[in-house]
């Protein structure tokens, strides 16, 4: 399997913020919640597997993952129509870990890359009143020691 050709492998740290979420519903619940409070569409593109540091693709559905060892996180995406900004849900856990293992605390991880000045007013009080969501925190980029990770499926 090969990376995803139409992603790149640059990601701005200065133009990324990450929450952590914590609520015990699906990842697709989690992405009609987030649709309906922001009007985004976000869709789910397939899932971010990797065997180790180096080796992390998008499975798209075409391609099946079917070695043990290999991790598996869910992947939505949304994409504002001018680009401006770029939304992904990940959700942060498997059978074999965690997607950043030193935040698996939160089930799902929500990534916004890009031009902040666009982004929805009041974010993170808006995610913190959709009803299923226990725990909404902005998870600063530079507490983040895995970054490799966001990297490598970008």
């Amino acid at each position: 399997m090969a990376k995803n050709p139409q992603v790149s492998n640059k990601l701005d740290f200065e133009k990324l913020k990450v929450f952590g979420l914590v609520t015990n519903i699906a990842i697709h619940r989690v992405a009609w919640y987030l649709n309906g409070e922001f009007d985004w569409d976000l869709e789910r593109v397939g899932e971010i597997s990797f065997q180790n540091d180096n080796y992390i693709i998008v499975n798209t559905g075409e391609e099946h993952v079917s070695d043990m060892d290999v991790f598996s996180f869910p992947l939505h995406t949304f994409k504002d129509e001018d680009s401006k900004f770029e939304v992904d849900v990940v959700y942060n856990k498997s059978d074999k870990g965690s997607f950043l293992q030193e935040f698996k605390q939160f089930d799902y991880l929500l990534l916004i890359h890009g031009e902040f000045d666009y982004l929805p007013e009041k974010m993170p009080e808006r995610l913190k009143r959709i009803s299923p969501v226990q725990i909404v925190m902005e998870i600063p980029t530079e507490k983040i020691k895995e970054k490799h990770l966001l990297v490598s499926y970008k």
